[in-house]
């Protein structure tokens, strides 16, 4: 795995590339795959964000965008995700969010789509809660059924 990423004062970009050989594993569209012996897989990313320099009514926006290619009997798949999140929610500190996304599919499948809305609250400044909640449209996962789930977050700074 080779990653390069840039940042400037609001703004960042990342390219990573993955190369496999045999019995890799594979973050594919059936989320169980191996190279197959013999074969490689070849992955590539790239992503980025930008944010406002002050908090205000614009989010700040990020981005990213996946793909994998092998030589030996199993589909490309690929993969993205935009987000929003705006600053100072509320109260200073805290911060709301929303991405869409598609977790790896194929050309030729179902295409699931995925939700996430978010807050976070900042309790100190070294403490933050996020409750989260997420939605899959059919995911493979769960046999073609819509899905509901929910996180919180606790995140300690030292």
């Amino acid at each position: 795995l080779t990653q390069l990423g840039v940042k400037g004062r609001n703004w960042g970009a990342a390219v990573a590339y993955r190369y496999g050989t045999e019995n890799s594993s594979l973050r594919d569209a059936n989320f169980s795959s191996r190279v197959p012996d013999g074969g490689s897989s070849n992955s590539l990313s790239v992503g980025g964000y930008w944010s406002p320099v002050d908090s205000g009514w614009a989010p700040s926006i990020s981005a990213g965008y996946g793909y994998t290619w092998q030589d030996e009997g199993i589909d490309d798949s690929q993969t993205w995700m935009v987000g929003l999140q705006w600053s100072d929610v509320f109260i200073d500190g805290n911060a709301a969010g929303f991405a869409v996304g598609q977790p790896p599919f194929t050309g030729g499948e179902n295409n699931s789509m995925l939700y996430e809305l978010f807050y976070r609250f900042r309790v100190s400044d070294n403490i933050t809660i996020t409750p989260a909640l997420f939605y899959a449209d059919e995911p493979s996962t769960n046999r073609g059924n819509d899905a509901w789930g929910g996180v919180i977050q606790t995140s300690f700074k030292f």
